[in-house]
């Protein structure tokens, strides 16, 4: 299986033709790949002739046309251009045909794609992928012992290098991360790795310190003060992972200090959950502005907008109404490489989930896009990078929300009525915190 039709055509299929003649086997294409039939019936435990089907699944959905197949064996070609759930799917259809045969799964592929993260947690780590449920780690933590993974190195195909002397000097003249990834075996690199050059944990992640048997936390080493500028960045997910983080400024730079994840909690139950972690020593912080990312001032939770459901939770402890939060990808990927270049920006190893996403964000392979931060829409650890993204680029780069657009944003109702009595006590609200008075007309100037 490859993930696009054209590398299936080009790679397998057309290999398969050049090595195995007809009189062995026959290729029946088909609007998916093909089949190729052996002429093998008599050597087969059922008295059938074995098949070989050729596949791509370049949307995850595709996988879904397999769902009444069967397979003795699958086999997937660039296993990290694949998500999870497609190499989970497949799984099912894995089953045994025939008695006596034990059914498994393969994959061949370089340490580099967007399924980077899962592949290197189940095979190389052997943890649980970011992505996965409480149920699916249960899951894999019981088989994990059946994950092997099989190094092959250059030097380990003969064939390769005899035929093609020149190709190990063409590998050593990529760039560090690539050369490392493709020729060396390395899986701690990322060959497109968007941050690779400019990210040091040494610099850029300050650690907790254990003096006398007293652990002093991180934001008291940087002498964090309740004064400094404090604000919160949240990408909403539900059956997506959500996040949060807790930002501030330190002089000119910016210190991400908390981390928030979670699944499936409504708005209302995270906006509490973000109120009582504020609170330090019975006093909520002084948090002055909240970024949630656009998606959710459309998509709605019950009769409200998740901002508008968030915003109505996070009143009770005054913390502010959310904000819509700048979403230039290419800008915010750029402006937080030029950070973390300047050694500008700071995290503490109170967000561990942020500081392994860091270094594993890949470079858009679109050229239209080489600016920006790959998105592969899969995995925990991408949530944590786009609220990240939300927080800096928003407060350190997006200019203040016209005070028309943040009355927008607290009508949340789709009744008339009920929205026109909401826009008037935001602009009430709004106004007197600048300093405008907002005046109500008498009833009887009413419609004059």
């Amino acid at each position: 299986m490859r993930r696009q039709s054209k590398e299936l055509e080009q790679s397998m299929i057309q290999k398969f033709l050049a090595l195995v003649p007809p009189a062995v086997a026959i290729l029946t294409r088909d609007g998916g790949g093909g089949v190729a039939t052996f002429n093998n019936r008599a050597d087969s435990p059922n008295n059938e002739p074995s098949r070989v089907r050729f596949a791509h699944c370049q949307n995850e959905s595709d996988i879904l046309r397999f769902k009444s197949d069967e397979y003795d064996s699958i086999g997937f070609d660039e296993l990290t251009e694949f998500t999870l759930f497609i190499w989970t799917y497949a799984s099912t259809r894995n089953r045994a045909t025939y008695k006596g045969h034990y059914p498994f799964m393969t994959g061949a592929t370089n340490p580099e794609g967007i399924g980077l993260e899962w592949v290197k947690s189940l095979w190389i780590d052997k943890v649980p992928a970011a992505e996965m449920d409480a149920d699916q780690a249960a899951g894999y933590l019981s088989e994990v012992n059946q994950y092997a993974f099989i190094p092959a190195l250059l030097g380990d195909n003969p064939y390769m290098e005899a035929n093609d002397p020149g190709y190990r000097s063409r590998l050593e003249k990529l760039p560090a991360h690539h050369r490392m990834a493709l020729l060396e075996g390395r899986w701690d690199v990322v060959p497109s790795s968007y941050y690779g050059e400019v990210w040091s944990r040494e610099r850029h992640v300050i650690e907790a310190l254990e003096v006398d048997g007293r652990r002093i936390r991180a934001v008291e080493l940087l002498g964090l003060q309740a004064w400094h500028p404090r604000w919160i960045s949240v990408d909403y997910g539900w059956t997506h992972h959500f996040a949060a983080y807790w930002h501030a400024m330190l002089g000119p730079k910016v210190l991400t200090y908390r981390e928030l994840t979670g699944r499936k909690t409504t708005p209302s139950a995270l906006g509490s959950q973000l109120a009582i972690i504020s609170r330090q020593a019975g006093e909520v912080e002084s948090i002055k502005r909240l970024f949630l990312g656009p998606d959710s001032f459309a998509e709605r939770h019950a009769q409200h907008t998740i901002a508008g459901e968030l915003g109505a939770a996070l009143k009770p402890y005054r913390l502010p109404h959310p904000e819509r939060a700048a979403n230039d990808r290419s800008g915010g990927a750029l402006l937080i490489y030029q950070l973390l270049q300047a050694d500008a920006a700071l995290i503490t190893d109170e967000c561990p989930k942020l500081i392994k996403s860091i270094p594993l964000r890949q470079v858009d392979p679109d050229p239209k896009r080489e600016r920006d931060v790959l998105k592969t829409n899969q995995g925990e650890l991408e949530d944590c990078f786009e609220s990240y993204r939300y927080g800096v680029y928003s407060m350190m780069r997006a200019p203040k929300k016209p005070i028309e657009d943040q009355i927008a944003d607290r009508v949340t109702s789709t009744d008339p009525t009920v929205a026109l009595g909401q826009a008037m006590k935001a602009a009430y609200e709004l106004r007197s915190k600048q300093g405008r008075g907002f005046r109500q007309r008498p009833a009887d100037d009413w419609g004059a």
